[in-house]
């Protein structure tokens, strides 16, 4: 499917209204375009002069034919249902102490002109795990492990996490070559209890997901999925490719 969204030019700006206050965004550029957002680097100045970087994220899903403006989206509501989910998600998950420290803390969920909706979250410190070059396999596993850390915390909290790829894990150098892991996009997160109701959409990446994912095979769906992701990293990291989906189409 061709990705027809036309993004937020850079140096718009979008006010959130909220308890009578006013917060402007200014939107700076991309970060990445998944299925359901686009995500953006942005800031806002607050009553004190002091500026706040942070992440943009606006629901723009995939799905028309033609050239979709950012200020011309419409979604359904159960898209809206989703996303407001997820940032009730994120802001459960980050109040954990087992991942306080490793997830992206969700400041505000608002919608502009009535039918234009966005979450503001701070701006994770470091750099996604896809724009870092490691010169040692000791160093990229050290990063994966930390990463299973968090993962393994949100499953004890019941959740599965669903799309692991590189560009949702940042990290943040800590000098001698150890880096601190932190979580982003928390749309695909579904209650492990609830992975075989049809009502639960999946969402993932194909040439990081498991074979079950890929298919849509919800019984077989589980922890071991999410692990899996972090094999087809490591396969990335040691082949210079991704492993694909070829496994899409077996039966």
């Amino acid at each position: 499917m061709n990705d027809n969204r036309l993004p937020i030019p850079a140096g718009t700006e979008i006010t959130d209204y909220h308890a009578g206050k006013a917060v402007t965004f200014s939107v700076a550029d991309v970060i990445g375009c998944g299925g359901s957002c686009i995500a953006y680097n942005a800031f806002y100045t607050d009553a004190y002069g002091i500026r706040h970087d942070g992440v943009l994220k606006q629901l723009h899903p995939l799905g028309t034919e033609s050239p979709c403006r950012w200020d011309e989206v419409q979604v359904s509501e159960e898209m809206l249902k989703r996303f407001l989910d997820a940032a009730a998600l994120q802001k459960n998950v980050g109040q954990h102490a087992e991942t306080v420290n490793a997830t992206s803390m969700l400041r505000t969920v608002f919608s502009y002109r009535d039918s234009l909706y966005f979450q503001f979250s701070e701006k994770l410190s470091g750099t996604s795990l896809d724009h870092i070059h490691f010169d040692t396999l000791h160093g990229f596993l050290s990063v994966l492990s930390q990463a299973a850390e968090i993962v393994c915390a949100y499953h004890t909290q019941g959740w599965l996490y669903l799309d692991l790829k590189p560009s949702n894990l940042f990290c943040r150098s800590e000098g001698n070559g150890k880096y601190a892991v932190s979580m982003f996009d928390f749309d695909s997160m579904i209650p492990l209890e609830q992975v075989t109701d049809p009502a639960q959409v999946l969402s993932c990446s194909k040439e990081y997901a498991a074979p079950e994912l890929v298919r849509g095979n919800r019984s077989q769906i589980g922890i071991s999925s999410d692990f899996f992701s972090f094999g087809c990293m490591l396969f990335a990291w040691g082949f210079g490719r991704r492993p694909g989906c070829r496994w899409a189409g077996r039966r």
